[in-house]
């Protein structure tokens, strides 16, 4: 069993790996095109991430996100 507090980015609740890249990318103040460019994705495919990740933390907002990210990260999960 893991342990899911743990603090790694890829282990952020309910987010893929790639997504918790994209959401920590946001955290640090880049935008879809700096994050296109760092990933050496298209910026419409960093967008339907952030949409996705929008979607899977109930936000509304960039910043949002971002507080709700954190947020779950702080929270410890039950493991079974």
């Amino acid at each position: 069993m893991t342990n899911r507090s743990s603090s790694s980015v890829a282990e952020q609740p309910c987010l893929t790996g790639r997504e918790a890249q994209i959401i920590a990318l946001i955290a640090a103040g880049h935008s879809n095109a700096g994050i296109a460019n760092h990933l050496f994705l298209t910026e419409k495919s960093v967008k339907n991430y952030v949409n996705r990740i929008y979607g899977k933390l109930g936000a509304v907002s960039r910043s949002d996100a971002v507080s709700r990210w954190e947020q779950a990260a702080k929270t410890p999960t039950s493991v079974l």
